[in-house]
């Protein structure tokens, strides 16, 4: 500090010392829209389930969905020279191997062939060879859904339990051996003909369909007001048959067990189901031949959660986080306001001034430099994760592939998913509480913090982990076994899942319960550190240093304050590094001391105001009333204000208490703004 600083303030060195361009001021400004956007954005939480609801707790997640898959037909019988057909059902031109051998719908099928006749179907379906094209031939087609039918007439009704793989996304890809995701499903399957299947519901026909007695959990509007069992019904009816014709209709119920999403504090219970009904025309007369067949199924899926108990909370906390944010950066605003204030210019420039400095100071030591906000914020996203992960990846499902994702969903995804950046924030203070602690007793003013908008970009680009690939989609069959048919097992899956995965931590305590699939706060995990671990490799080309970096911060804030308040760095920043040349101020070497000393200075003015303002800083320095020493430097001639006393302070710049003498002490909140702002 020099004799100007003795009067205090931001001074017009600020220019000078601190150089600030466009593409600075771009990206704070950015980083201020989208922090205080966060809620319009996201919202406070689910306090409606973005579902129809089917019972109190109880959502339809998708569907129920009813289409044709394939429809084919062949007058001799010959399946060499069966075609798709295009009737009213509206049946495709081409069946599509995703619909027999990744869709989940097929698994039930699949499940059926691979317990009872493995070698009918082509080995590509089964994942023991890659597919030569992504559809199928229409021979190809009719051999295996008129096999499968003649597979379910000669074995008989029968209930499989059925393991597989369900792997379409990148975080799924990351997992190996015990920990990779499986599932498992209960497949039916059962033979109807024309007249058995006007009694599909009846109590004297053995072995009924579960849909038969969970008629409320499977129908919705989409259905038209009628349930499953009406409609297949109604749809046997409508084919018209000679004399001389059968009609069969194979009929596969899946139903997934259910799972648990653990990770935080909300429940959430999923289960999938389909059906799928083949319905066969044949011709006999001396023998009997296949004219025409037809694939038609149903599917949708039932998510049981809490989450709505529990928005009251969320808002409470989200609110309190925002409101928090709010306050402080006006605060802030006017601590540099005051500090650079000059009566003899006009109220418009002296607002411009107090711009200039705020555009100065790091956002993301603003943003992330309390703790009051960041443990909201962080505590709120550890309740509702496992909902917020569920929604952003179930958001991708639909019939048969194809992916249904319109932009806002897109961009709702991001802003809930990036909420994780609030609990890394909170992982990095605890860390720097942890060095604190160890150099407590050297008094060092070099704090490491977090490279600023390192833990957005790594947050970034986790979202990619949740994101639905098709290519890596892998529903293979790992296992099945044959049980006695009966409704009450079928029931008992409906109600509770059995064990599927290893390794998987429930939300309830620190209990291996394998059913319980991960999720909310074990997917940023895994998916933080393949992140982070990624953008460490691509940085570690520049810097010695990739994730954190040194600040030096003056002495006030280290004796007034808290240092976690730096948890994010004040330099080098990804912005500074990766921006125009002209901009890497923080890092360039300086062209001469004087100017290394005239840039320190500043920052420390601008570190002050930023730590100064922070409510609850600020309330704390108001109500304690720490002192503030006022010392002369005999060789200089220069007045400083330190926040020791004497003999420490001539110890911290290592002279002789003897080069300095005591002016005056005071409490820190009674000395004026732009004089306290200049404290080292």
């Amino acid at each position: 500090m020099g004799d100007d600083d003795a009067d205090g303030g931001l001074g017009d060195d600020l220019d000078s010392s601190v150089p600030l361009s466009w593409w600075r001021i771009f990206t704070v400004l950015f980083a201020y829209a989208l922090f205080f956007t966060d809620i319009p954005r996201s919202g406070f939480g689910y306090n409606n389930m973005p579902y129809p609801t089917v019972a109190p707790s109880l959502y339809q997640l998708f569907g129920p969905f009813n289409y044709t898959v394939t429809k084919l037909a062949s007058p001799d019988g010959t399946p060499t020279r069966a075609a798709y057909g295009n009737g009213p059902t509206g049946a495709p031109a081409t069946a599509s191997v995703w619909a027999y051998k990744f869709d989940t719908t097929s698994v039930g099928l699949r499940a059926v062939m691979t317990h009872f006749a493995p070698s009918q179907w082509p080995p590509c379906l089964h994942y023991a060879i890659a597919c030569d094209d992504a559809v199928l031939s229409p021979p190809t087609v009719f051999a295996m859904l008129d096999g499968f039918v003649d597979v379910v007439q000669s074995r008989g009704p029968s209930l499989l339990r059925v393991q597989y793989m369900y792997n379409d996304q990148l975080h799924h890809a990351m997992s190996i051996g015990a920990f990779m995701e499986k599932e498992w499903r209960s497949v039916s399957s059962r033979l109807y003909n024309a007249s058995t299947i006007a009694n599909l519901c009846q109590p004297y026909q053995g072995g009924l369909p579960l849909f038969c007695h969970l008629t409320s959990t499977f129908m919705h509007n989409r259905l038209r007001g009628t349930n499953l069992a009406a409609m297949i019904q109604t749809r046997a009816a409508q084919v018209v048959l000679r004399p001389t014709q059968t009609l069969d209709i194979a009929l596969v119920e899946s139903i997934g067990d259910v799972r648990y999403f653990s990770g935080g504090l909300v429940n959430v219970r999923y289960l999938d189901y389909d059906v799928v009904t083949v319905t066969r025309v044949q011709t006999c007369n001396v023998t009997c031949h296949t004219e025409s067949i037809e694939d038609y199924r149903f599917e949708g899926g039932l998510v049981t959660t809490n989450t709505p108990a529990w928005f009251k909370t969320l808002r409470l906390l989200r609110l309190l986080g925002q409101t928090y944010n709010v306050v402080r950066t006006l605060s802030l605003f006017f601590g540099c306001y005051y500090a650079r204030y000059d009566r003899s210019l006009s109220c418009r420039l002296n607002l411009y001034r107090a711009s200039q400095a705020i555009l100065r100071i790091p956002a993301q030591v603003v943003i992330y430099g309390s703790w009051v906000p960041v443990a909201m914020f962080a505590i709120a996203h550890w309740i509702d994760a496992p909902m917020l992960y569920f929604y952003a990846t179930r958001g991708w499902d639909s019939i048969l592939g194809k992916l249904n994702m319109k932009f806002w969903d897109v961009v709702t995804l991001l802003t809930c998913h990036m909420r994780n950046v609030w609990v890394m924030n909170l992982v990095a203070k605890a860390m720097l509480l942890n060095y604190e602690q160890q150099h407590a007793a050297r008094q060092s003013r070099n704090l490491p913090g977090v490279r600023g908008y390192l833990l957005a970009l790594v947050s970034l680009v986790s979202v990619g982990y949740d994101v639905r690939v098709p290519y890596l989609r892998n529903t293979h069959i790992l296992a099945t076994s044959r049980i006695p048919p009966g409704v009450y097992f079928g029931l008992a899956r409906h109600v509770v899942g059995a064990p599927q995965d290893l390794g998987y931590f429930v939300h309830h305590g620190l209990v291996l319960l394998p059913w319980v699939s991960y999720g909310g706060l074990w997917i940023d995990i895994k998916s933080l550190v393949v992140s982070g671990s990624v953008i460490y490799v691509l940085l570690r080309t520049r810097l010695r240093h990739p994730l954190w970096e040194k600040t030096t911060v003056p002495i006030a804030a280290l004796v007034y304050s808290n240092s976690l308040f730096f948890s994010t760095c004040w330099y080098g920043g990804l912005v500074d590094l990766l921006g125009p040349t002209k901009m890497r101020f923080a890092t360039a070497p300086l062209r001469s001391e004087i100017q290394v000393a005239a840039h320190q200075v500043v920052s420390f003015k601008l570190m002050n105001i930023a730590w100064m303002t922070d409510p609850i800083h600020f309330l704390h320095v108001a109500w304690n009333q720490p002192l503030v020493f006022v010392y002369e430097d005999l060789d200089s001639r220069r007045v400083f204000c330190h926040p020791l006393a004497l003999r420490a302070m001539a110890k911290s710049k290592g002279r002789s208490k003897r080069e300095f003498i005591l002016l005056d002490v005071m409490p820190l909140a009674e000395m004026p703004w732009h004089k306290q702002v200049c404290c080292e």
